[in-house]
Order: structure tokens, then C-alpha cells, then sequence
């Protein structure tokens, strides 16, 4: 006889028979159980399929475009300051918030050069500190606007709704001309109400991808606390129906 069998388990000889070899048990089953889920934690994009509200989503319809692609001329435009154009309890302070985040979101897409004008520059050119797309313009007004900046194209923005309490709403009225014709390249008028489910659901989505943080340690729920991030949540979805180069 060569002598009592012993078991060559490193949990069995450094644990000390059963006791040892019930803790190596309890490991492997520990981490079996961690292994599904290590594997669906693996991207952000895992993290973010679980954690998105399912659809539908919604999706601005009052929409216009001249075309499928802005034309090559258009490439420098003249933003003019936001202008509230409708009711609304906090709407005397909405440009001051709303602004920047449209041009973040026309500057993250691309489309063309920014030239954001000031409300004291655009009175000094023109005679008035803000213009909407309604507004019945003076004869010379794109030639102003061109020979001073030497841009293609205008864009007059609007702000027709805004409430920056829970149900938060954003309401926005944007066109798009060239200073040539002028052709009105692209519209669009839309209001994004939260307490549409849909709405709800797309300004979610939106926040996993934008919040700047971990998708695992985001609430996608924040974004309807926060007039900010939603108002951004809004001028993204516009500015995505602009037409493309």
C-alpha cells in the first residue's frame, strides 16, 4: 500500500478537509451564478439596452425640407437670437436657457458654420434686436446680413412653449434660409411635452447617451427632473430632421 489516498484539491489541502472543500464549492457556485451577468455588462451598449425604455419613441412630424440634402453653397449661417413667440409662465427667461443648447446641438451635428449673433449686433445691422420667420422683412435685410458676415444662410429661431416644471414642455420654431433667393431650406415647429409617454420614452434614450456618465450609474428618468437637459433633449431631436450634406 502506498498509503492513505489524499485529495490533490488546492482547496481541500490548504482549506482542511471538508470545511475547505464546502468553501471552494460555495466559490465555484458564487461565481457561475456572476457569469451571465458579467457577460451582458461587458459594453455600455449592453448596459444601455437595459436600462432603455422600450418604445415607441417619438419623432418630430412638422417637419419641412426644400430637399434631402442642404445645397454646397450653404455653408456659413447666421443664427439670430432666439425669440419667445407664444405663452407660457416662464417664457420671458427661456432664451437666456434654451440658446446654448441650440447651438451646441446644430454645432455637434455638423450641418454647417456657426455664426451666432448677438441681440445688440442684429439691432445695430437692422434696426431690431430680434426677427422671427413671420416677420415682414425690409427689402435690403439678407444683403445686410450677407455683407456684414458673409454668410450663405439664416437661421431664425423660436421658442413658442416653455414650462421648466415637471410635466416639463419645450416648444420650437426654427427655419432655415439662404440669403439668395431667400429659400426656406428647412422648418420645423414642434412642441415636446412630457407627459406624452412618447416624449418621455425619446428624452430618456437621449439622456443614457448624453448624461456624460457611466450608463450604469445613470437614472434615464433624471431628464424629465431637469428643464436643461430636456430643453437639449429637444433641440436634438430638431436639429436631426435637418436635411444632411
Amino acid at each position: 500500500m502506498n498509503g492513505p489516498h489524499r485529495p490533490t484539491h488546492t482547496a481541500w489541502r490548504e482549506g482542511g478537509g471538508e470545511q475547505g472543500m464546502h468553501r471552494f464549492l460555495a466559490l465555484t457556485i458564487l461565481l457561475s451564478a456572476l457569469a451571465p451577468w458579467g457577460a451582458g455588462c461587458g459594453t455600455a451598449t449592453d448596459v444601455r439596452t437595459r436600462l432603455a425604455t422600450p418604445g415607441p419613441f417619438y419623432q418630430p412630424t412638422n417637419v419641412f425640407r426644400a430637399d434631402a440634402k442642404l445645397p454646397a453653397s450653404l455653408k456659413r449661417v447666421v443664427v439670430l437670437p432666439l425669440t419667445p413667440a407664444g405663452p407660457g409662465v416662464d417664457i420671458a427667461s427661456a432664451p437666456a436657457t434654451l440658446e446654448p443648447l441650440l447651438i451646441q446641438e446644430l454645432g455637434k451635428s455638423g450641418r454647417f458654420e456657426l455664426m451666432p449673433m448677438a441681440p445688440a449686433a442684429l439691432k445695430q445691422l437692422t434696426g431690431r434686436a430680434t426677427w422671427s420667420a413671420s416677420d415682414l422683412f425690409p427689402t435690403n435685410f439678407f444683403d445686410r446680413l450677407r455683407d456684414s458676415t458673409g454668410c450663405d444662410g439664416v437661421l431664425f429661431s423660436e421658442v413658442t412653449a416653455y414650462k421648466a416644471y415637471p410635466p416639463m414642455t419645450v416648444g420650437w420654431r426654427l427655419r432655415l434660409m439662404d440669403v439668395d433667393g431667400p429659400t426656406v431650406w428647412w422648418a420645423v415647429d414642434e412642441v415636446f411635452d412630457a407627459s406624452n409617454a412618447l416624449v418621455a420614452n425619446a428624452a430618456k434614450r437621449y439622456h443614457l447617451t448624453n448624461a456624460g456618465k457611466p450608463a450604469e450609474l445613470t437614472d434615464p428618468a433624471e431628464i424629465l427632473l431637469s428643464p436643461r437637459r430636456f430643453a437639449g433633449y429637444a433641440a436634438s431631436a430638431l436639429v436631426e430632421t435637418c436635411p444632411k450634406r
